[in-house]
Formats: structure tokens, C-alpha cells, sequence
């Protein structure tokens, strides 16, 4: 990231841009027609295949579907598992609940959301997500790790096998929105395998922390896959040389993982010089996400976003009362010093109005 830029950008970790290596391999990559389909299934594009094979293979599972999206992801899993009008287990803010909706829209997929819990930790609460999955007409369970409107805490491994025992007694499918899943994965200290084996299928974002310009990857069963590929289609999601794209997917995965934790450290430091100022209630930060409760100044979050940026840092309201600071490559240890020193000066200049 330029140094010189006025701004420091933590909107989102979507933000990224494709490094040199991945605007080479998309420029070389082999491509064919992935919208064409063999006897096997596999589409006819050899590199959004390795891509998949790849993604299939860290995460554990059989086979995966490569996506424009995330959104599309998680819409092309819930429309798998489910007809129009059944219901699924949810938490109200799940990302696909609040922000992506259109799975629970009445003209989209309209399912019927039935909802569950989550502990003080931020953690669903094993028995409330039991009692969920038990309502009568329930075809999916639905997660998510790390958690975006939960301030990117992460789900333990044995919390998440609990929900999965719960689910399985009930015989309920599990799908788990990844969008940030290797992000966890760092976080927790647990191969991201382990993670994903708690779910029947899996979402996960190559274009957030991970860097790649697009896309997403949809893991599951070999069936699931399958049938997974024919709602893609319909959702309008057939892609035909995509291998481009799928290009700088691979790069990510080979060397997007292990510095994650670079973004989780800088993350932490500009959650500890936050944390200074009483006023706010910081969670506590896992991953690369400082999610601040602001409520307490009686200031809105579009308030706190139009006084930040003209002190020259971006961040992004959370509903009214949050304000998220989001660290991604290319931010680094003197954009944290920006972005602190920003806050340093907001504070000096407005915290009189809520003393």
C-alpha cells in the first residue's frame, strides 16, 4: 500500500489487491469452458479444477464449487439443502441473515428463519442451537466462523463439535459460512480441516484476508457438489473461462494463509491502544477484525465514520451503535500508527461532547 496515501482504509479486508504473481498467472492461465460439464461432473476449465481440487483438499471434504461470491456461495448451499418455504436454524446476526438476506426474502428463496443463540463469549449456545435444529421443518443449521458482526471472534474447535453432535441428533445438514474461515483456522491454532469438518458444507472467501481479486469456494460431498453445480447454474453463477480467476484463487491459498497472522497482530496492537479510551466497550480481538461498541457516546456510527475520515481513517459502521476496523494485506505496522495517532486526534476533538 502506498504510504503516501491520505487515507487509512479499514472499511473491510475486501480491499485487497492482487499482488504481481497472481496478475501473472491470471495472465497465463490455461483456461477452457467451465460451463461444460464431463460425465464426472468436473467442468471443462483445467485450472478452476486444480482450484478446486485444492480447496477440497485443505478443507477436508470431496469436492468444492468455485463461486463469483460469497453471497452466492452461501445462496447456492441454502437453496441446495432446502426447498423454497423450509426453515433453517439461525442466529439474528449471522451475515447471511443480516446482510445477504435474500435466502429469508420472500421473492428469493423465502425460508423461514427459526432462531438460536449466542453465549456472553459471543459463541452459540449449544442448547439454544439444539432447540433450533429440533423445530419442526428444519432442512439446514447455519454458522459462522470467524464471526463478522460478532467483532471476528472465532468459534472453538470443541464448541463447534458440539453444535455439530447437536445437529447430526437431529439430523440436520450444517452449513458453515467461511467467509473467513482460514482467519479462524490462525487464530485458533487448528487446521482449518478440523473446522470444516464440523459442517456438511463449507463457504469460504478467496478474496478477503486472503487476497485473490475474486470468488469464493463451496465444499461439500461429492453429491452435495454436484447438485450444487446445477443451483449455481440457475442462480446465473455458470461462469465459462474462469480459469483467470481461478488463477489467482490458487496463488492465495499458497501463500495467503500463513500471513494472516500478520493481519491478526496488527490488529491486536490497534485493539489495545482502543481499548485505552473507557468510553467505547472493545471485543475482544481474535482475528484480524477491532470491533468497537460506541453506544455509549450517544453518537450514531455514520457520525463516528464522517469524523474519522476527515482525520483521514476509514472505518465502517456495524448497525448504529459498532464501528469496525478491518487489517488485510497491505496494511501495515506505519498504517496502524496512522490510524491510531487518527483516533488519538478524534478523540482530543470530540470527546468532550459525551463526557
Amino acid at each position: 500500500m502506498n504510504t503516501e496515501m491520505p487515507f487509512v482504509d479499514l472499511r473491510s479486508d475486501t480491499l485487497t489487491v492482487p499482488t504481481e504473481v497472481m496478475r501473472a498467472v491470471m495472465r497465463m492461465a490455461e483456461v477452457g469452458d467451465d460451463g461444460r460439464v464431463d460425465a464426472e461432473g468436473r467442468g471443462a476449465d483445467p485450472t478452476v479444477n486444480r482450484l478446486e481440487d485444492c480447496a477440497a483438499d485443505l478443507l477436508g471434504k470431496e469436492a468444492a464449487l468455485f463461486c463469483p461470491s460469497g453471497t452466492m456461495a452461501n445462496l447456492v448451499a441454502l437453496a441446495t439443502w432446502c426447498e423454497r418455504g423450509d426453515a433453517a436454524a439461525l442466529e439474528p446476526d449471522l451475515h447471511v441473515y443480516r446482510t445477504e438476506k435474500s435466502p429469508f426474502m420472500e421473492k428469493f428463496l423465502g425460508l423461514r428463519p427459526v432462531m438460536y443463540g449466542r453465549d456472553a463469549q459471543g459463541m452459540p449456545e449449544v442448547a439454544s442451537f439444539a432447540a433450533a435444529c429440533a423445530a419442526p421443518g428444519i432442512k439446514v443449521a447455519c454458522v459462522e466462523n470467524s464471526h463478522n458482526f460478532g467483532g471476528g471472534i472465532c468459534v472453538a474447535l470443541e464448541r463447534q463439535q458440539a453444535l455439530a453432535k447437536a445437529a447430526r441428533k437431529a439430523a440436520v445438514p450444517v452449513h458453515m459460512d467461511g467467509a473467513r474461515l482460514f482467519n479462524a483456522s490462525v487464530s485458533l491454532g487448528v487446521e482449518a480441516a478440523s473446522l470444516a469438518a464440523c459442517a456438511d458444507s463449507v463457504m469460504f472467501c478467496l478474496s478477503k484476508g486472503l487476497g485473490a481479486p475474486v470468488g469464493s469456494v463451496l465444499c461439500g460431498s461429492r453429491d452435495f457438489i454436484a447438485r450444487a453445480r446445477q443451483t449455481r447454474k440457475l442462480l446465473g453463477g455458470g461462469m465459462r473461462q474462469a480459469g483467470i480467476m481461478a488463477a489467482a484463487g490458487l496463488v492465495a491459498l499458497e501463500t495467503g494463509i500463513d500471513r494472516l497472522i500478520e493481519d491478526h497482530e496488527n490488529a491486536c496492537r490497534l485493539g489495545a491502544a482502543l481499548a485505552a479510551y473507557g468510553e467505547f466497550v472493545l471485543t475482544p480481538v481474535q482475528s484480524n477484525i477491532v470491533m468497537l461498541d460506541i453506544s455509549a457516546s450517544g453518537k450514531t456510527s455514520e457520525w463516528f465514520e464522517q469524523k474519522l475520515a476527515a482525520l483521514g481513517l476509514l472505518a465502517k459502521g456495524m448497525g448504529k451503535e459498532h464501528l469496525r476496523l478491518t487489517t488485510y494485506r497491505g496494511i501495515e505496522g506505519q498504517h496502524i500508527d496512522q490510524a491510531i495517532a487518527a483516533f488519538q486526534r478524534f478523540m482530543e476533538e470530540n470527546r468532550a461532547q459525551w463526557a
